[in-house]
Protein backbone atom coordinates (compact mmCIF):
# COMPACT_ATOMS: atom_id res chain seq x y z
CA UNK A 1 0.00 0.00 0.00
CA UNK A 2 1.43 3.34 -1.03
CA UNK A 3 1.69 6.31 1.30
CA UNK A 4 -1.03 8.18 -0.61
CA UNK A 5 -3.35 5.16 -0.26
CA UNK A 6 -2.73 5.07 3.47
CA UNK A 7 -3.44 8.79 3.73
CA UNK A 8 -6.68 8.37 1.74
CA UNK A 9 -7.73 5.49 4.01
CA UNK A 10 -6.92 7.55 7.10
CA UNK A 11 -9.01 10.44 5.78
CA UNK A 12 -11.93 8.11 5.07
CA UNK A 13 -11.74 6.61 8.55
CA UNK A 14 -11.71 10.06 10.20
CA UNK A 15 -14.65 11.14 8.04
CA UNK A 16 -16.58 8.02 9.04
CA UNK A 17 -15.79 8.65 12.72
CA UNK A 18 -16.93 12.27 12.41
CA UNK A 19 -20.16 11.18 10.71
CA UNK A 20 -20.83 8.60 13.41
CA UNK A 21 -20.17 11.12 16.15
CA UNK A 22 -22.37 13.76 14.47
CA UNK A 23 -25.31 11.41 13.93
CA UNK A 24 -25.52 10.02 17.45
CA UNK A 25 -25.99 11.42 20.90
CA UNK A 26 -22.87 9.65 22.05
CA UNK A 27 -20.06 11.49 23.76
CA UNK A 28 -16.60 11.12 22.16
CA UNK A 29 -15.54 8.61 24.81
CA UNK A 30 -18.73 6.55 24.29
CA UNK A 31 -18.64 5.81 20.60
CA UNK A 32 -15.50 3.66 20.81
CA UNK A 33 -17.60 0.60 21.69
CA UNK A 34 -19.74 0.59 18.51
CA UNK A 35 -16.70 1.44 16.39
CA UNK A 36 -14.67 -1.39 17.88
CA UNK A 37 -17.63 -3.71 17.34
CA UNK A 38 -17.72 -2.79 13.65
CA UNK A 39 -13.97 -3.30 13.36
CA UNK A 40 -14.29 -6.74 14.94
CA UNK A 41 -17.12 -7.70 12.58
CA UNK A 42 -15.05 -6.63 9.56
CA UNK A 43 -12.04 -8.55 10.86
CA UNK A 44 -14.19 -11.66 11.36
CA UNK A 45 -15.70 -11.31 7.89
CA UNK A 46 -12.24 -11.06 6.33
CA UNK A 47 -11.03 -14.15 8.23
CA UNK A 48 -14.10 -16.16 7.21
CA UNK A 49 -13.73 -15.08 3.58
CA UNK A 50 -10.19 -16.47 3.55
CA UNK A 51 -11.51 -19.96 4.46
CA UNK A 52 -15.01 -19.82 2.99
CA UNK A 53 -14.23 -21.85 -0.13
CA UNK A 54 -12.58 -24.67 1.84
CA UNK A 55 -15.40 -24.69 4.39
CA UNK A 56 -18.07 -24.89 1.69
CA UNK A 57 -16.20 -27.62 -0.19
CA UNK A 58 -15.87 -29.77 2.93
CA UNK A 59 -19.52 -29.18 3.84
CA UNK A 60 -20.69 -30.32 0.40
CA UNK A 61 -18.31 -33.31 0.40
CA UNK A 62 -19.64 -34.59 3.72
CA UNK A 63 -23.35 -34.18 2.93
CA UNK A 64 -25.17 -37.49 2.72
CA UNK A 65 -22.44 -39.35 4.60
CA UNK A 66 -22.22 -40.53 8.20
CA UNK A 67 -19.57 -37.90 8.78
CA UNK A 68 -21.90 -35.03 7.80
CA UNK A 69 -21.48 -31.92 9.95
CA UNK A 70 -23.20 -28.61 10.05
CA UNK A 71 -21.33 -25.74 8.43
CA UNK A 72 -20.68 -24.00 11.76
CA UNK A 73 -18.70 -26.98 13.08
CA UNK A 74 -16.66 -27.11 9.90
CA UNK A 75 -15.97 -23.37 10.09
CA UNK A 76 -14.75 -23.70 13.70
CA UNK A 77 -12.41 -26.49 12.64
CA UNK A 78 -10.88 -24.22 9.99
CA UNK A 79 -10.34 -21.39 12.45
CA UNK A 80 -6.64 -20.65 12.70
CA UNK A 81 -5.13 -21.20 16.14
CA UNK A 82 -3.60 -17.98 17.51
CA UNK A 83 0.10 -17.98 18.28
Amino acid sequence: MKLEDIKRLEDQLWEAADTLRANTDLKPNEYATPVLGLIFLKFSDNKYAAYEEAIQAEFEELQGTRRAKNIEDIAIKHEPIPN
